[in-house]
């Protein structure tokens, strides 16, 4: 299963890409790709040195692509998102510090100037098995996630309003799937003690928006968040918050600042924040 989703995943990409290099001249040009590499590292060590420390080593790497066609009468979106990163203090393990994989298609018919029918589908999940570190003599870890466990599917048919380019609010009744194969908690309903589930199917109302603005020459901020309220617990809310600063120093050089909050009731009953500051090399082939 987890090699049929890969396998999938890649062709589709492919197939995007593909299609931009060989179709008409026409349909051509109305593709714009772009693939953005980037890599940060920071280390420091200490030895004997007095007023205290300890060494520690910390690498990121995060690969976005995207690939949009602009016709007359719809739009075509389609991005893929990757982070991977670890960190090392001291004696301690190697622990994970970003683990992502995320595949998003957005199709907008164009009716009208602004307010327009769409369809969007998307997948996330991990690359590698993640751990709760618990805090005991000798430390010890428990798996708690890997590749497609949990898998994220969202299926969404709705209205996008686009008031200008850099700007996107979205309003549309949804799908939402959740696999697991070892770790169900993600999936597992709490009413049915004798058995376990591994797929959670929800349909509901999701509100979803992107912005992006330009604050300088060289700095430029970009946020988005989606809000699922599920038909049969409308009460309850799953959040996603994004947001990211980059700071562009040379052409290789940037500095970046990440803040996220995350909230589904399913895995915590608390909300769940990630921030990370970052200086690193940036590359970037293709059109924004």
């Amino acid at each position: 299963m987890k090699s049929i989703v890969a396998i999938a995943v890649v062709c589709f990409v492919v197939s995007s890409l593909s299609n931009s290099a060989y179709a008409q001249d026409s349909v051509a040009d109305a593709w714009k790709t772009r693939a953005v590499f980037t890599a940060n590292l920071s280390q420091a060590h200490f030895d004997n040195w007095s007023k205290g420390g300890e060494s520690n080593l910390a690498f990121q790497t995060g690969i976005s692509v995207h690939a949009n066609m602009s016709k007359e009468m719809y739009k075509w979106k389609n991005s893929l998102k990757t982070k991977y990163g670890i960190t090392k203090i001291g004696d301690e393990d190697t622990k994970k510090s970003a683990d992502e994989l995320k595949l998003e298609s957005t199709f907008t018919y164009l009716v009208d100037g602004t307010l327009n029918p769409f369809a969007g589908v998307e997948w996330s999940t991990q690359f590698t098995k993640g751990y709760e570190y618990l805090d005991t003599e000798p430390p010890t870890r428990i798996a708690v996630s890997n590749f497609m466990d949990p898998g994220y599917f969202v299926e969404n048919l709705g209205v996008n309003w686009t008031p200008d380019e850099n700007t996107s609010l979205r309003l549309s009744f949804s799908a939402r799937q959740v696999v697991s194969s070892e770790f169900t908690k993600y999936t597992d309903d709490p009413e049915t003690p004798d058995e376990v589930e591994t797929l959670l199917t929800q349909f509901g109302f999701r509100l979803a928006g992107d912005w992006e603005y330009s604050v300088h020459e060289n700095i430029n901020y970009s946020t988005s968040f989606a809000l699922f309220n599920d038909f049969r617990e409308i009460e309850e809310t799953i959040a996603q918050w994004e947001n990211v600063v980059e700071m562009k120093v040379t052409d290789l050089l940037n500095a970046n600042v990440n803040f996220d909050l995350y909230y589904d009731p399913q895995v915590s009953s608390r909300r769940q924040i990630r921030e990370v500051l970052s200086i690193g090399l940036s590359y970037t082939i293709g059109q924004k």
